[in-house]
Parts: C-alpha cells; sequence; structure tokens
C-alpha cells in the first residue's frame, strides 16, 4: 500500500510540473521546442517595439511561443500602433506594421488676404489657410501682388494646434528727383536741403535727400517744393519700378 501512495504522489508532481511548463509557453523568449522565430517590421525604421516592456527597435527579431500578444509600436512624429498579433506554428514569421504620421492643424494668415502660400516651394492655397502638416521644419513663402515676398522657416511641432500670422510689407517704387538748379535758393550749406517731397501731404524726404526716395505703389498726389517753387501732380506708381521725376517750367506769351 505504501508503494501505491509513492507512485500517485510522484505522478500528481509531474502533473503540476507540466502545467507550470504549459503556462510558460506564452512567455516572451520561450525555450521549448514550440518557440518560432518572428521579426517586427516597420515603415518607419528604429521604432521601439513593446511586447509587455521595450524589446528592440525594428527591424526586430525574437524568438517566442506561438499564441496571441498584446504588441505596442511608437516613433517619434508617428502615432503608436496598439493591437494584437497572432503568432502561428510557422517556424518563422514577419509580421509588418504601419505607422501613420502625426499631423497637425496650422494656421497660417497675413496681413494681406489671398497671399499665395508655399511650403518647400509647393502652392498650399492663400492666406488665410488652415493646413493639416506633419512636424518639422518647413521653408515659407509668401507672394502677394505689390508686395515683397516674405520668406522664414516654418517650425511645426507636435503640439496640436497652431496658429502664425504674417505682415508682407508693401513694394516700393523708386523716385529719382531731377532739379534744375536755378531752381534752387543759394543761400545755404547744401541745395538739396532746399528740396522738399510731399506724397499725399506728407513729408516723403524729411532729411532732404533727392535719389532713393521710397513710394507705395498706387495713385499719389505728389508735391515738391524747390526754392521758391512748388509743384503738384497727380501719378501712378508701380512697385519695383525707378521713376526719375523731373521739375521744368514753361512759359508761354499770350496775347
Amino acid at each position: 500500500m505504501n508503494r501505491r501512495v509513492r507512485t500517485i504522489g510522484i505522478i500528481a508532481v509531474l502533473l503540476i510540473a507540466g502545467i507550470g511548463a504549459f503556462a510558460q509557453t506564452g512567455s516572451f523568449g520561450g525555450k521549448r521546442r514550440s518557440a518560432v522565430q518572428v521579426q517586427i517590421r516597420s515603415n518607419v525604421r528604429g521604432a521601439e517595439v513593446y511586447l509587455g516592456k521595450m524589446r528592440g527597435r525594428t527591424p526586430f527579431t525574437f524568438k517566442i511561443a506561438p499564441g496571441y500578444y498584446t504588441i505596442r509600436v511608437s516613433a517619434k512624429g508617428y502615432t503608436t500602433f496598439n493591437g494584437r498579433i497572432n503568432v502561428s506554428k510557422n517556424r518563422y514569421q514577419t509580421i509588418n506594421i504601419t505607422l501613420q504620421p502625426l499631423t497637425v492643424y496650422v494656421n497660417i494668415s497675413a496681413n494681406i488676404k489671398g497671399a499665395r502660400i508655399y511650403l518647400n516651394n509647393r502652392p498650399r492655397g492663400e492666406t488665410p489657410a488652415g493646413i493639416r502638416l506633419t512636424p518639422g521644419t518647413y521653408n515659407l513663402r509668401l507672394e502677394a501682388d505689390g508686395y515683397t515676398t516674405y520668406q522664414a522657416q516654418l517650425r511645426v511641432t507636435t503640439s496640436s494646434r497652431q496658429n502664425y500670422n504674417f505682415r508682407l510689407q508693401p513694394s516700393f517704387a523708386t523716385l529719382n528727383l531731377v532739379i534744375p538748379p536755378n531752381y534752387l535758393n543759394k543761400p545755404g550749406k547744401s541745395k538739396k536741403y532746399l528740396v522738399r517731397v510731399w506724397v499725399d501731404d506728407k513729408p516723403l524726404n524729411s532729411k532732404g535727400a533727392v535719389y532713393n526716395l521710397q513710394v507705395p505703389p498706387g495713385n499719389h498726389k505728389v508735391r515738391i517744393d524747390a526754392g521758391a517753387v512748388s509743384v503738384t501732380n497727380q501719378f501712378a506708381f508701380q512697385p519695383g519700378v525707378v521713376y526719375n521725376l523731373e521739375l521744368f517750367m514753361e512759359i508761354r506769351l499770350k496775347r
């Protein structure tokens, strides 16, 4: 009878050991014959692979027992993948996981409505515009008729929403004055300081300059005061054009 009891006890121990070994077949890196080789690949090289904890970076190869496993794959600038994988009994398996780029809503506006937006030399609409972009650095260019081209680097972070407002400067016309010497009063340290230019009744050359005067594009009233002579006229200026404005007097004799 003692022999029978001992035999039953040995069988019970073996059953318990077998149950424990079966429970470990689903653990990472199982060493049983049923373990298969698995490679996790991703469209982003170096993405972090988590099976309970971080195990490596893609492409990542390991051995594991067949079964279902919860996996997480993440990379900076991409949405994190969370899901389950099914490891079959095949000796070698490749599992491909696609990560989607993380996009951020970016609002681009300017003081000029309808300014053309270019990002990395690609047209992206007109201001104001809401654009979804992946985080990173972009070469921004804004163009509008009558205004100087605005260029800058746009740094898009991982913030949920970003607003950028830019200011374009008018593209000026250049005005040079040609003043006959006899129109100027002789007294004074320098003749040029006797000349005053007014655009729409606002002083343009407060320091007395007569060359490279910057005039906003469009129709403007121009007045020139040179010595005792004052002349007013209306002119249309185009951006980026150089104009030479000559002051002269015409004398007519009438009967």
